[in-house]
């Protein structure tokens, strides 16, 4: 093989591999600007009175991300991201549109956004006063420029109280924050 051959195909492979890489935020330098749209809830997610599933789970994100150290982030409140939504008449699966996505983020101002995805959220009566709550979520973070969205990481929580939106909160705050922080964790440290 010649020379210039294998150097040739070795370029060829880091490239395709780099670009096959997946997308992992970066937040280097300056404080990035992250918002938290309502999360998509599946069809199979019953409803609770008193609760709308997928705007706590936002909410519990944005109050995660406040909490967090690591990386400096300015949160936009939930308040603007409502508005917002309201005013692109946003849907559930407007999370997996691109053009939805960086519409949103522009009119806030966010460099990034949380999506996610209730999966799964169960409440189950154990005995008179007790209830039980199981919820699985998937978060996603979406990057506006360039767009990318980076794979889904997974979080489960569990919830135990008298009242049955009490369980579905405790078992939705777990399984966010549980896939946040494993998201937080990819990104590297910023100097």
């Amino acid at each position: 093989m010649r020379p210039t051959a294998w150097i040739s195909r070795w370029i060829m492979v880091t490239a395709m591999a780099l670009a096959l890489a997946p997308a992992v935020p970066s937040f280097a330098g300056a404080v990035q600007t992250i918002g938290v749209p309502d999360f998509a809830a599946r069809a199979s997610i019953p409803n609770i009175s008193g609760m709308f599933p997928g705007r706590f789970a936002a909410d519990a994100a944005t109050t995660a991300l406040q909490r967090a150290a690591h990386p400096p982030l300015s949160v936009i409140p939930r308040t603007t991201m409502t508005k917002a939504q309201s005013a692109l008449k946003w849907r559930d699966t407007d999370i997996t549109k691109f053009a939805q996505l960086t519409a949103l983020a522009d009119r806030v101002g966010a460099a990034h956004l949380i999506i996610g995805t209730i999966d799964r959220l169960s409440v189950e009566r154990v005995s008179n006063n007790v209830y039980r709550s199981a919820a699985t979520v998937s978060i996603q973070f979406y990057t506006a420029t360039p767009p990318r969205i980076t794979p889904a990481v997974t979080g489960t929580g569990s919830g135990l109280t008298s009242i049955s939106r009490g369980a579905a909160e405790q078992a939705l705050r777990q399984a966010v924050e549980q896939a946040l922080n494993a998201e937080l964790a990819k990104i590297a440290p910023t100097r």
